[in-house]
């Protein structure tokens, strides 16, 4: 047997400690044991599930990023109709409802998307 040493993150190693006191078995040994059954599919398979997952975070990155300037255009139109209402013309606050409408439709749909996803 050779003596072979890895490094583990904080959370890696969290996750070893917590796995050897769940099975009562040394990490040395679930390591050895994960070894002994991994094969390269199962590899590929992991490797490939976890490439997904980091895509599927970006593109909930960037939907909580366009849900932050929905919000904030939105708060950007309340904040002027609020302090312009009585500048304004008819067709001109029905052009900003619209405007305003559009934008709450988008936010809500874009948090549908979100929650959907399990992520707020």
């Amino acid at each position: 047997m050779k003596d072979t040493h890895v490094r583990l993150s904080d959370e890696e190693n969290q996750k070893l400690a917590r796995l050897s006191a769940k099975l009562g078995l040394s990490g040395n040994e679930i390591i050895r044991r994960l070894l002994d059954n991994a094969d390269e599919v199962t590899l590929k398979v992991i490797d490939k599930s976890t490439k997904q997952n980091d895509l599927i975070l970006a593109n909930l990155k960037q939907q909580n990023w366009l849900l932050s300037n929905l919000t904030n255009n939105l708060n950007q139109v309340t904040h002027f109709l609020n302090q312009h209402q009585n500048d304004l013309t008819l067709d001109e606050m029905k052009t900003l409802a619209t405007i305003f409408n559009q934008f709450y439709r988008s936010v809500k749909e874009l948090r549908k998307e979100l929650i959907g996803n399990g992520r707020k």
